[in-house]
């Protein structure tokens, strides 16, 4: 063999060595990326728990103020029912006050 032989094979070994050095660097860095990948994927999954919890309660408090609202609505008719009564009473008061006091 001749000196340049042994030369080309030292840099191809060189080559190879920093190939290897690159691929595992690259290979830490897939390993890196899974782990946050699997961390997003933690906190993606805690998220839509989070949303469903929030859904949950958004729907239950949609049902409370429906129900307020309806109670609302009862209470105002019954109102309006005995201002109605009221109005009658004193419309009444009035006629047999003009009947026992006539002017």
């Amino acid at each position: 063999m001749t000196q340049a032989q042994p030369d080309r094979l030292d840099r191809i070994e060189a080559t190879l060595d920093v190939f290897g050095n690159r691929l595992d660097a690259l290979g830490q860095r897939l390993d890196d990326l899974g782990q946050r990948l699997d961390q997003t994927a933690a906190v993606a999954a805690e998220n839509t728990n989070r949303f469903t919890e929030l859904a949950e309660s958004m729907l239950i408090l949609s049902q409370a103020q429906i129900r307020t609202n309806q109670n609302v609505d009862l209470v105002i008719a019954r109102i309006d029912e005995m201002q109605s009564e009221v109005r009658g009473l004193q419309t009444e008061n009035r006629r047999i006050l003009d009947r026992l006091f006539p002017e």
